[in-house]
């Protein structure tokens, strides 16, 4: 009789799981169909600011209007000046909601966009059956800002207190490596428990587990000019020197290791056919999935560029090279730590979308690229679903508010449990 008891409990046990399961799932789906409006709304607002990476009062008016979200929604902001030698670049936004933990679920986007006002392409419209829209960053990035706010939003209508603290950043110039916030970045890593960004989601909608980080090389190498007829011996030749150079590093690249090396700029000399070159520049940039295949690269391009390869007869003098790091990038790969809440959101976006979603590697870098450190779990293309960014023709799947900001609040409640 005991046997029969506690399985008929056992039975409605379940009964009642599935039946909480299922009213779980029918109120977050009912909750995102009375935001959609609102996020629209807020979208076409951004949208219609003109931001550009290089005008810091369009960005810093983006920043306004996020912060006015950010605070209706209990976050303590503040504004992060940038350098002094970048007066063309606008504030960063950083917004905290406290937890019993001071350590942060972090969740990045950026104020900023590849299109001037000159572009002329500034304003927001919606296509013939209203379920895409085009404009200047709909999906880089205020698509991606909007299902970041919507996706808290969603997350405290069901979570009184959290765990862990969120940290909310906008940067101002993403688009041109967020320079002058790059430490920032890295510090508030070291704070995180796990990272989220909100770059849009690949084609297909597919989100990101991985991104190749970059180092750019400055390369300036210093010869001895001399007139080619008379003083060739005496002179040496800092074009040759470093198309020397370029042609070495370039053959670094190794497809079947994810590493890649392009030279993307190189000039020198006087524009004279008869006076020896006596000064040579180039800029190079290296590509690569891993820290170990970073540094392994880095070690091999040094090695050629500290060797000279022009020098006088007497080899009395010698070529000389400066390398300056313009930027230096980390990767971030997906990890142990991350691949169950990678599998978590591919679940809940598939079941939303009704389609086949996955995680892919993304070959650029991001800004989720420099708070990544070891064991750290770090997901993105977190944001709109969408196409044809950094053209005048960028479209967003209107849907995808919606769909993305629900899967994402319940990533956040999943990732507070930890």
């Amino acid at each position: 009789m005991e046997h029969h008891v506690s399985c008929l409990a056992m039975k409605l046990s379940k009964t009642y799981q599935k039946f909480g399961l299922i009213l779980f799932t029918y109120h977050w789906l009912l909750c995102g169909s009375v935001f959609a409006s609102l996020d629209e709304t807020l979208l076409k607002e951004l949208v219609e600011i003109s931001s550009d990476s290089h005008d810091a009062k369009g960005v810093n008016r983006v920043q306004d209007r996020i912060e006015k979200e950010l605070k209706k929604l209990g976050f303590e902001t503040r504004r992060i000046a940038p350098p002094t030698d970048h007066k063309e670049t606008g504030e960063l936004l950083e917004g905290i909601l406290s937890g019993r933990s001071k350590q942060t679920i972090t969740l990045v986007t950026h104020a900023d966009t590849v299109f001037s006002k000159k572009s002329g392409f500034t304003h927001y419209r919606k296509d013939s059956n209203g379920q895409k829209a085009v404009g200047p960053g709909v999906i880089d990035d205020k698509g991606g800002i909007v299902i970041a706010l919507k996706a808290i939003e969603n997350l405290l209508k069901r979570n009184a207190t959290l765990n862990y603290s969120i940290r909310f950043i906008s940067s101002p110039n993403e688009e041109v490596g967020s320079t002058g916030f790059n430490d920032f970045f890295r510090e508030v890593g070291k704070q995180s428990i796990a990272v989220l960004g909100f770059e849009p989601a690949l084609e297909g909608g597919h989100i990101i587990e991985s991104r190749r980080g970059d180092r750019w090389y400055e390369v300036k190498v210093e010869g001895k000019e001399g007139h080619a007829g008379r003083s060739h011996a005496q002179s040496v030749n800092a074009c040759y020197d470093l198309a020397k150079k370029l042609t070495q590093i370039q053959e670094l690249t190794r497809y079947e290791d994810d590493v890649t090396v392009s030279v993307g700029h190189f000039s020198g000399g006087k524009d004279k056919f008869n006076v020896v070159c006596g000064a040579a520049e180039a800029k190079v940039d290296a590509r690569f999935a891993t820290l170990k295949s970073r540094d392994q690269l880095h070690q091999k391009i040094m090695q050629i560029l500290n060797t000279s390869y022009a020098m006088t007869q007497d080899q009395k003098l010698k070529s000389k090279t400066k390398v300056t790091l313009a930027d230096d990038c980390p990767p971030f790969s997906k990890t142990p730590q991350s691949k169950p809440f990678i599998e978590f959101i591919i679940k809940e976006i598939e079941t939303l979308e009704n389609r086949t979603i996955k995680s892919k590697k993304s070959g650029g870098a991001a800004d989720s690229n420099y708070l990544s450190r070891e064991g750290l779990i770090v997901i993105d293309g977190l944001g709109a679903v969408g196409g044809k960014m950094h053209t005048q023709d960028e479209t967003i799947e209107l849907s995808s508010l919606e769909t993305r900001s629900q899967a994402v609040a319940k990533l956040l409640h999943r990732l507070d449990q930890i």
